[in-house]
Formats: structure tokens, C-alpha cells, sequence
């Protein structure tokens, strides 16, 4: 039975011919198609036949030698170029099929390079050396280095194979920037409600970063009693979610570091209630990568949270007013409702008179013979309010108000920040009364 590279060969035995397939490898199966000749059977006799024979070809590479001779083990980035360098040797005493021709494959990353194609007068028994460059893919993982013998009757361009024989592996590791992270406080001891504190975020481009971080992003992540204040030094700072912050900061040069200034005041709107409270902001960077191909990819750092702990007290802006020609004293403080007062009277320090739920902050009053005039602010600040019995109020126009407020009658209230320091105990006021004596009232 012969086999040569015509698109058929016909090899008979006896009754039998058969077909071998076209293209037939070294050490692949092969069905033969079975034909009967039927001239050459008794008259007569009528029989069907079907025979499978399974050939197995020499192995053709049983003379051949594949050897790297640079790295055959590889670390390498995604797109870096790897060099591959060898040889290949094909003896003709020891080769299989020497009137074959063969071609010499080196294959890697799903690419196909032939090496040469080999005919008897070139198994020549000497070193065949090579270098071939390929480039690594984005996605990373193991690719092995092989090479494999092909029949065929030249190089193929487009053929593409992982088969052969595995000589060395490459691994690929996703290129990746490295942008570390420390967050510091500062003044945190203590915090109030309303108090604001600054981190100091330290960004730095470690120096075993494989690639450069471009158009770095530091996100901030605040909780809804947070404000963000500001950030120095000073960049563009946006905001695409409510509480979530954005700071531009730009490229970092590789091994060197940014530092950031974030003030956050707690809490101002005073919606905590009385306790101890904890602040907890996550926060992440964001950069971009240029790829091999000249693309960019976002990507994500770890997200690390930095929490600061606070106290609310009873501590609100608060203020009060005395009459000058009797013994009636106005006190406000900073309500939480928009139902309660906030705003109160008393005479004596003991009974207290909730003034209009729409009444923020006791301004001043006017005390003019006959009558009496007492100014505020509302609530929201939409306008000064005035009232001649503390029960009545009624918004004024601002050309009114500046002339009121200007006028030599005009009482001032006493305003008291929340932020104000005192040796006084919480809650205790103290005042004179119009007949020169002090009095004390707590106020619950």
C-alpha cells in the first residue's frame, strides 16, 4: 500500500482498493474508503461488504529536533513583545516520509508563523536557527510556546494552530497601574456636631506599577448629615450623585505622590439626634490605562473608608431678648420640627409661652410710649416678621426692616452661636431684671 500527496492514491490487494485520504498527517487516524472489484469475483455471487481500516502514519518527527535556545519560560505584560529564538533539525537517515514536504510551524497567542518548508535535499542534519517576535495579548494568562510539523505543499499565511510539540510557556499578567492610598486626620479629637474636620489623602504611583495611571479621579463617598466643604489644592471637583464627590487630580508621575486636603463639616442641619455618632466615607481611585493598541480602560482601585467619631449634644444657635420696661424675656433656639416653636416667653423663668411655629429667631423690639413692636425672623429666612402681642406676626418689606433695626429705640437680641464656648453649665442662662436683680432660668 503506497501514499504519496495526489488528491488520491489507489493501492490495491487482491479483490480489494483503496482510497486513502488526501492530506493524511503523521500520527493521524485515517479512514480508507473500501471499493470491490467486482470483475474478479465468482459469477454469481452477490455479497455486500463494508470495511473501516484505521491507518496510524509513522510519526515523521521521529528524526526531527526542536530546541529553544533564548528563554523558553516567559513573564511578560500585556503587549509586551516577546522574542522567541531556536532551531530546528530534520536528519534524513532518521526522518519518516523523506520525500514528504513538510512545513515547520512555531506557534503562540493563537499565531501561526512557519518557520520554513523542508524537502528531502534539505534534511541536511545541521541546526535550522530562528527568532520570531510576537506580541502579548491583553488578556492575561499561560500560553505555551510550540511548534508542529505540518504536510502540506508550502507555508500556509493563514493557517493558525495551538497543536505541537510544547517547548517553553509564556505568562502574561494584566498591565496594570498601582495607585496606593493613606488618608490622614487631623484635629479629630473631640468632634461636635457641626464641626468640621480635614483629611489629608495621600496618592501615590508605586514605583513597581507596570504601566502609568492617567486622569486619576479620587471619589468621595459622604453620608447625608456630611457636607463637602472644599479640597486644596484646588482642582475640578464634580458630583454625578447625590453625597458622591468626584476630585480631578490628573496624571502621577511613576514613584511620585499627590496629596490632597479634604475639609467636611458634620452635620450642619442638625439631623442627629442627641449621642454618640460615627462618620465613615468610603472612598476609591478611579485612572485611566492606555492599552497596546493605543485604546484606554478605566479601572477601579480598592475601596478604603476612614471614620472619625463625633458627639451631638443639646447645642443649638440660640438667642434672647429682655424687655426693657418689664420683666417678659423672649428665648429661641434652632428647632428640629417644623411643627414645634421655636421661639418661647416667660415672665419668670418657670412658665414658658410657645410663639408662632413660622417664628426662627426674636431680632429685636421697639418700645414706644403707647405700644410695643417686636421683630423676628421666619423660618427659611423668607422674611422679618413683626408682632405688637407675641401671637400675631406678619412678614415686613427689607426698606422697613433697615429703618426699624437702625432706629435708636431699637432693642438688639442677644444671639448666642452654637459653637460658643462657656464655663456655664448647658442649658443655664442668666439675665438682669428691670429692677437691677439677676435671676437664673434652665431651659429643658
Amino acid at each position: 500500500m503506497r501514499f504519496n500527496r495526489k488528491n488520491q492514491t489507489l493501492t490495491r490487494i487482491g479483490l480489494f482498493s483503496f482510497d486513502v485520504e488526501a492530506g493524511a498527517r503523521p500520527s493521524q487516524v485515517r479512514y480508507l474508503n473500501c471499493k470491490i472489484d467486482r470483475s474478479k469475483m465468482s459469477s454469481g455471487a452477490v455479497f455486500t461488504t463494508f470495511i473501516v481500516v484505521l491507518l496510524f502514519l509513522a510519526k515523521v518527527g521521529l528524526g526531527a529536533e526542536y530546541v529553544l535556545t533564548g528563554t523558553s519560560h516567559f513573564r511578560v505584560h500585556s503587549g509586551e513583545v516577546v522574542t522567541v529564538t531556536g532551531y530546528y533539525k530534520y536528519c534524513l537517515a532518521s526522518t519518516s516520509c523523506p520525500t514528504c514536504i513538510r512545513q515547520i510551524y512555531l506557534n503562540l497567542f493563537t499565531t501561526s508563523q512557519c518557520l520554513a518548508s523542508l524537502r528531502k535535499s534539505q534534511l541536511d542534519c545541521k541546526e535550522h536557527h530562528f527568532s520570531k517576535i510576537y506580541t502579548a495579548p491583553n488578556t492575561a494568562g499561560s500560553y505555551d510556546i510550540k511548534m508542529e510539523e505540518v504536510l502540506d505543499y508550502g507555508c500556509n499565511g493563514n493557517y493558525v494552530s495551538s497543536k505541537g510539540l510544547r517547548l517553553g510557556t509564556v505568562l502574561v499578567q494584566e498591565r496594570r497601574p498601582i495607585i496606593k492610598q493613606t488618608i490622614l486626620t487631623n484635629n479629630a479629637d473631640k468632634l461636635l456636631q457641626n464641626d468640621s474636620v480635614i483629611f489629608t489623602v495621600l496618592l501615590t504611583h508605586d514605583n513597581f506599577s507596570s504601566d502609568n495611571a492617567l486622569n486619576t479621579n479620587l471619589v468621595w463617598i459622604l453620608p447625608h448629615y456630611a457636607r463637602f466643604v472644599n479640597h486644596v489644592p484646588k482642582t475640578n471637583v464634580s458630583s454625578p450623585y447625590p453625597g458622591e464627590y468626584h476630585i480631578q487630580i490628573g496624571q502621577i508621575q511613576l514613584g511620585s505622590s499627590v496629596e490632597i486636603n479634604i475639609t467636611v463639616q458634620i452635620d450642619p442641619e442638625s439631623t442627629l439626634s442627641v449621642g454618640q455618632h460615627f462618620l465613615t466615607i468610603p472612598t476609591f481611585t478611579m485612572y485611566e490605562q492606555r492599552m497596546a493598541d493605543g485604546s484606554t480602560k478605566m479601572l477601579v482601585g480598592s475601596v478604603e473608608s476612614v471614620t472619625v467619631n463625633f458627639t451631638v449634644r443639646e447645642d443649638f444657635p440660640r438667642g434672647f431678648l429682655m424687655n426693657p420696661s418689664s420683666d417678659e424675656v423672649y428665648f429661641c433656639k434652632k428647632k428640629k420640627s417644623d411643627w414645634d416653636p421655636s421661639c418661647f416667653k416667660s415672665i419668670d423663668g418657670a412658665r414658658w409661652i410657645g410663639l408662632d411655629s413660622r417664628v426662627k429667631m426674636i431680632s429685636g423690639m421697639i418700645i414706644r410710649r403707647s405700644y410695643t413692636r417686636i421683630f423676628a425672623m421666619a423660618t427659611g429666612d423668607r422674611c422679618h416678621v413683626v408682632s405688637e402681642d407675641g401671637l400675631t406676626w406678619s412678614c415686613i418689606m427689607p426698606e422697613e426692616w433697615q429703618h426699624e433695626s437702625s432706629s435708636k429705640d431699637f432693642v438688639h437680641a442677644i444671639f448666642v452661636p452654637r459653637n460658643l464656648k462657656s464655663n456655664l453649665p448647658e442649658g443655664e442662662y442668666i439675665a438682669s431684671k428691670s429692677d437691677g436683680t439677676i435671676f437664673l432660668w434652665r431651659i429643658s
